[in-house]
């Protein structure tokens, strides 16, 4: 292997676990809301998607920010 596609390859892998951690951190905060309160009773598949749903939104979209936050981080250096 190369060294550009073992420095690929670590970013991928590096991207990947960012990304399930902040899903799973979403995930986790997300159980403090009570959804049953804002949706229809007797629900539970329902409420259990929107659980998912908004635990891949917020969790990528964490995971987008905390990345291309490192990465501009890390292009500072460039700079001088």
């Amino acid at each position: 292997m190369t060294d550009i596609s073992t420095m690929i390859g670590m970013q991928s892998i590096t991207a990947i676990l960012v990304h399930i951690t902040c899903m799973a951190i979403t995930w986790w905060a997300l159980q403090a809301v009570d959804m049953t309160k804002v949706m229809k009773k007797n629900k539970v598949a329902q409420i259990q998607a929107i659980y998912i749903i908004l635990t891949i939104v917020i969790g990528s979209a964490l995971g987008n920010f905390l990345l291309t936050y490192f990465q501009y981080s890390q292009n500072i250096s460039n700079l001088f």
